[in-house]
């Protein structure tokens, strides 16, 4: 969409039929796609989108983020990856990390790295060459810096840390899966759902119930830093008119994204696409 979302174009053409998408970044005038096999992009300025697959970066994609002398990758599986100065050399820089399974990448203003996986967050404050686990309470799935601040999200709900990422305190935690945290404005923001991240964009679906096993949604922001935690999602739960008259389906819709373009937020569910011009006070399909 380049009208504020009023109208959308397909830019999938090129792609294999059988991609799943997980994320979307864009850097330096051009588009990466992360799936669940492999890492494509385009160039964001061409009429019709040229999509190649990136060499060697095969598995699932799940984080692509930047860093002051080139992208960082996080393949499931396989580790977190880095490119040399924009070339087409790509480095493993967790080799000596005891998790591959890593979900996330963050690189902090003062140049050490954090990465988030299944086991915990682990800090490197040497480019990669070690690695130190500083939290071992569960799984993180993301990442976010604003102002000195450092928030996570994963299976203990949201956590923050002002040292650097050294100690980490549980700041929202209503028992479930804090499944993607990020900033926006003057605000950290985080969607709580889904027990289960792997359900998250590909789940089983429950037919005696007509609606995702597992999925509960909660829209929470921050505008202190992270320490205090406020609903944000009353104006889009429920969304009157999409599921009909039915609460308990109103009540299974699962947010994915949700994302600032200008002076208008964005907010993706399974049921379409949602835009606000007051900061999340109402919602327009």
């Amino acid at each position: 969409s380049v009208d504020g979302g009023q109208s959308w174009q397909d830019v999938s053409t090129g792609l294999p039929q059988e991609v799943q998408p997980i994320l979307v970044f864009v850097n330096d005038g051009e588009v990466f796609l992360g799936t669940q096999n492999g890492l494509y992009s385009s160039p964001i300025t061409c009429a019709a989108p040229n999509w190649q697959q990136v060499p060697f970066l095969n598995g699932r994609i799940l984080g692509v983020s930047p860093g002051r002398y080139g992208l960082y990758v996080c393949s499931y599986g396989l580790g977190i990856f880095q490119n040399l100065g924009g070339t087409g050399v790509w480095k493993n820089i967790n080799k000596t990390m005891k998790d591959n399974t890593v979900r996330c990448v963050l690189e902090t203003p003062d140049g050490a790295i954090l990465a988030g996986s299944d086991s915990g967050i682990f800090k490197s404050a040497d480019g990669g060459q070690t690695w130190k686990q500083v939290f071992a309470e569960g799984m993180v799935l993301n990442l976010v810096e604003s102002g000195g601040v450092l928030i996570g999200g994963g299976a203990r709900g949201v956590l923050r840390s002002t040292d650097g990422g050294a100690h980490w305190d549980v700041v929202l935690n209503e028992n479930i899966l804090a499944k993607n945290t990020t900033h926006i404005k003057d605000q950290f923001v985080t969607i709580l759902g889904t027990t289960d991240p792997n359900k998250d964009r590909f789940g089983s679906m429950d037919s005696t119930k007509g609606r995702p096993q597992g999925i509960t949604n909660r829209l929470r922001a921050s505008a202190d830093g992270g320490q205090t935690w406020q609903r944000m999602d009353q104006a889009l739960l429920p969304l009157p008119g999409v599921y009909g008259m039915d609460e308990s389906l109103s009540q299974a819709k699962d947010i994915y994204d949700i994302v600032q373009a200008g002076e208008l937020l964005f907010c993706t569910f399974d049921t379409g696409v949602f835009r606000s011009s007051d900061q999340g006070k109402s919602w327009t399909r």
